[in-house]
């Protein structure tokens, strides 16, 4: 079997069409991918096996697109699964009319210069570089070309494909997050769904890292919102307040790729929390301290809960309300002596509180928090913007209570998953590839417990009920803004593998593809699990 030059047309076709994540584009690429899945004989016979799918509630009228390739009359099923977003293309300058035609891109960089390693691997022309080229729309051509070999060819599996594309993975995984109620309802109806293969890009280790991995859960994410409200107080009288942004600047110092803080499990470290955002909000100039700022982290999880993480910041802002108040009282005290003026003599205690608090505490006062809630709703704000509004909001009504931090979470939510006891034919499947790789391609292929980047294999289950009611006591724009199918995720628990694509450069102007280890072992190695799964 050899899928070269199929998959090389089906995902230059795919690149060409633009489909930024968390834009319109992805809705007129839905369809656009649509028409090419459309063209397999298969789907000429069955269109009704072929579906667009709506995404509710989508600001951008966004779909998820199924195609179920049925053989027989099993109704065991193996999902081939990819997203068909991507990032934008700001890094690529005056070649961005170019981004998306990778063989025309590959070809105008032989004109550019280029850091030392992308320069020597376009020189061996084994290299197609572009936006979306590893991530991931190889994976997409490589299981519609896998579609049409399996049906022009005639080949007989016990158990039916159904390839599921979504936008959205870049962002908030809207289309995941939606697709996992049609998979629940697939189990309904009788269908067994022995398993996910994901073919996103594997990732170095390190920056000299040349192997290759097979991943057989994912690594998890929450984003800790930590919203700081400061005692207001004149520019000519610091010492009478503390600003909002000193809370937040000193408790952004302490979390920055805080080690302490690294989730760990049987050997695996996650990624420090870093901050992804950081601003006060003054809409205006004044000689007045900030009032209120808000900073949102990216914070790994491989094996801790939310309520673990959760009750870490607490304890980090906690240090970082401290140390502010020693580093405004050492001031004070220097200043004086400076002036020989008498102190001013604020005396301010830290105090932290869970969004869950400060919303008993709201509710005691008899205000309504839904009501709060409900001015923002279908308003198109960013998730995390309206988490700003909403706690502001609601921090006006007890003015007494400041100077504060409110510890909660926005979204987007990844849980961790994992390869355990429930899943072991994903681990001997696993296993099967990794020897197959090496005795018919000569290719080590190394097992990984997490993929170590952000995937849809996260939405294949929700283990612990507990979790979700920590993240829903603690997350304001929940069944807001945000919503988590909680009901189709306890439904579903499926074991998910990722088999990938080899590139190098994710979301960077010289992002590339690897074409011989690609387009000729990967599709044998996704072939090879699509059969154990269906035996």
């Amino acid at each position: 079997m050899d899928l070269s030059s199929n998959i090389l047309n089906t995902l230059n076709r795919l690149c060409n069409i633009k489909s930024t994540s968390g834009t319109v584009e992805e809705t007129l690429a839905a369809r656009e991918i649509y028409s090419i899945i459309s063209e397999i004989g298969y789907f000429k016979k069955h269109n009704e096996n072929l579906i667009l799918h709506d995404i509710k509630n989508d600001p951008f009228e966004r779909k998820y697109i199924t195609a179920m390739l049925k053989m027989g009359n099993s109704k065991k099923l193996t999902v081939l699964l990819s997203h068909f977003d991507v990032v934008g293309i700001e890094e690529f300058g005056n070649l961005k009319e170019y981004a998306y035609t990778p063989l025309e891109y590959t070809d105008r960089l032989k004109y550019e210069a280029l850091p030392q390693k992308a320069k020597d691997d376009l020189d061996t022309d084994d290299w197609l570089f572009g936006r979306g080229t590893m991530d991931m729309k190889c994976g997409l051509a490589i299981h519609i070309e896998i579609m049409r070999y399996l049906y022009e060819n005639n080949i007989e599996l016990d158990g039916g494909i159904l390839l599921l594309t979504v936008p959205d993975e870049e962002n908030s995984s809207a289309g995941m997050l939606s697709a996992v109620n049609y998979l629940s309802e697939l189990k309904d109806e009788g269908y067994e769904i022995k398993g996910v293969i994901n073919c996103e890009p594997y990732f170095p280790e390190h920056p000299d890292d040349d192997n290759k991995y097979i991943y057989t859960g994912t690594i998890g994410k929450l984003l800790p919102f930590i919203f700081f409200a400061g005692l207001e107080t004149h520019c000519g009288e610091p010492f009478n307040g503390i600003s909002a942004s000193l809370l937040s600047s000193m408790t952004t110092s302490l979390m920055e790729a805080n080690l302490d803080l690294c989730d760990t499990y049987e050997g695996y470290t996650a990624p420090p929390p870093v901050c992804l955002k950081q601003q006060d909000l003054k809409s205006l100039y004044s000689v007045s301290t900030p009032n209120f700022s808000y900073a949102y982290y990216n914070y790994f999880t491989l094996n801790s809960t939310p309520e673990e993480v959760l009750s870490k910041v607490k304890a980090l802002c906690h240090k970082a309300f401290e140390l502010s108040i020693e580093k405004m009282q050492s001031h004070e005290i220097k200043y004086a002596e400076l002036t020989k003026h008498k102190k001013a003599g604020l005396n301010i205690k830290p105090t932290i509180l869970f969004y869950e608090e400060l919303l008993s505490m709201i509710e005691k006062k008899g205000i309504s928090v839904e009501i709060i809630k409900e001015k923002y709703k279908d308003t198109g704000m960013d998730t995390r913007d309206m988490t700003s509004h909403i706690i502001s909001d609601m921090l006006k009504c007890i003015p007494e209570l400041r100077p504060v931090i409110v510890v909660s979470l926005a979204p987007p939510y990844y849980p961790h998953r994992k390869a355990d006891n429930d899943f072991k034919n994903i681990l001997d499947i696993s296993k099967k590839l990794i020897d197959m790789s090496n005795e018919e391609f000569s290719e080590d292929l190394i097992h990984r417990d997490f993929f170590p980047g952000l995937c849809d294999l996260s939405y294949l289950g929700f283990d612990n009920p507990y979790n979700y009611f920590t993240l829903k006591s603690n997350m304001p724009v929940m069944d807001v803004s945000y919503t988590l199918p909680i009901t189709a995720l306890n439904n579903i628990n499926i074991g998910g593998i990722n088999i990938g694509v080899m590139g190098k450069d994710v979301h960077k102007y010289t992002e590339r593809l690897n074409m011989p280890y690609s387009f000729k072992v990967t599709p044998h190695l996704v072939l090879c699990a699509v059969k154990e799964f269906l035996k």
